[in-house]
């Protein structure tokens, strides 16, 4: 599966958050690409991950479920965005 077009669109995202933020936040480190999915970790001290979330939400993304702000998933042009406390991981929808 090729995850470039919603790793760019969180790329931009996260580009948008560091600008008006003032200390370390974001996403951190490279992808890491395995066998059926890729992952990274965002990390979020002053809830970053909602705004994540919202902007996902604003470029088209569907919500699947919202459980918390640290446990959530969104899906788009058939992949799937989950975000763990931090962790993202990007597969194939099912």
């Amino acid at each position: 599966m090729d995850y470039t077009q919603t790793k760019s669109d969180i790329m931009q995202i996260d580009a948008n958050i560091k600008a008006h933020t003032r200390y370390t936040c974001g996403l951190e480190g490279e992808w890491k690409d395995e066998e059926s999915r890729s992952r990274s970790f965002f990390s979020s001290p002053d809830d970053q991950r909602t705004e994540l979330f919202y902007a996902l939400m604003k470029m088209g993304y569907i919500e699947k479920f919202y459980n918390a702000p640290y446990y959530w998933k969104v899906a788009k042009n058939g992949v799937e965005v989950l975000y763990i406390e931090g962790d993202l991981y990007l597969t194939a929808s099912k």
